[in-house]
């Protein structure tokens, strides 16, 4: 006896039709004829007296249809009381770089923590070397990176927005009255890039390469503030999302420089094992980093 059969027999019992039954229900009548007779040789009694192309309920069925509505409310309610608890209740965990965490954390979690007050939201750092095997394990739900291309088994990678990168330098260094910076200018000068695990600095550093230029001096640091903060006391030329150095160009503490290559741009991909279930809670978290990660710099 499953619910199907249940729904089956409640329907036609209500409606002491099989035609009306198999509309409400979205099915052939030929379908909910089977199910009702799969219902009635697994209980060895007919419910409904077939006259014609009437139906009327035998005594076995008058009793079952006041048990069937029972069991189907109880299954309803169960069901509802389940999807409830997964939509508002849970924990949403994400590996990202800080600079990602500082432009799509307010965003997202604005619009979230409105929607889902209960669920929890950790938000990690950005660790390329041990991605897959956190998203294959369960340890984190999504990771968010800077990647040119990022590809691995078992994982469903989407594009959710682009960054520009700029290279930027305090006002009074020597690149920032050109009218043009070259990669040589660049590779000439202390560079200060963020950690290369989340690939922005791969992207410049490439880029250089293709000239065959490297930095005669390079600083990484793996802190977005301490980056800005030493763009901001001249010790070299950052290259950066240009969003980590929005606050600081915008107060005039750092220029941007006017790089032969423009600003270009790196992708943001969001990752998730494919093999994952998304709750309803995991969707709307994604549907709204895509709708942040997405607005334009």
């Amino acid at each position: 006896m499953e619910l199907k059969h249940l729904r089956a027999f409640e329907a036609a019992a209500s409606l002491l039709s099989f035609h009306k039954a198999a509309k409400q229900l979205g099915r052939a009548q030929s379908s909910v004829s089977a199910l009702i007779k799969a219902l009635e040789d697994d209980l060895g009694l007919p419910l409904f007296e077939r006259r014609g192309k009437r139906v009327a309920l035998t005594g076995a069925g008058r009793r079952l249809l006041a048990y069937a509505r029972t069991m189907l409310a109880l299954a309803d309610e169960a069901k509802a009381d389940v999807a409830k608890e997964a939509r508002s209740q849970g924990a949403v965990s994400v590996r990202l770089p800080e600079s990602l965490e500082a432009r799509l954390a307010p965003a997202v979690l604005t619009g979230f923590r409105k929607k889902h007050p209960d669920v929890a939201v950790r938000f990690l750092p950005c660790a390329a070397d041990s991605l897959e095997d956190d998203l294959r394990k369960g340890l984190v739900d999504l990771a968010l990176l800077y990647a040119d291309a990022f590809t691995a088994p078992n994982l469903e990678v989407e594009t959710v927005g682009y960054e520009r990168i700029t290279p930027v330098a305090a006002p009074n260094h020597p690149l920032a009255g050109k009218n043009r910076v070259s990669n040589a200018d660049l590779a000439g000068e202390t560079l200060l890039l963020p950690t290369s695990e989340c690939a922005c600095a791969a992207m410049v550093l490439n880029i250089l390469a293709e000239d065959g230029l490297a930095p005669g001096s390079m600083l990484a640091f793996n802190s977005p503030a301490a980056l800005t903060a030493c763009a901001e006391a001249g010790l070299g030329a950052a290259v950066v999302p240009r969003r980590v150095v929005a606050s600081a160009l915008a107060d005039g503490a750092l220029a941007v420089l006017p790089w032969e290559r423009g600003e270009p741009e790196i992708p943001v991909r969001m990752a998730r094992h494919a093999d994952k279930w998304i709750s309803p809670v995991l969707w709307d978290f994604m549907d709204m980093v895509r709708n942040a990660a997405g607005d334009e710099a």
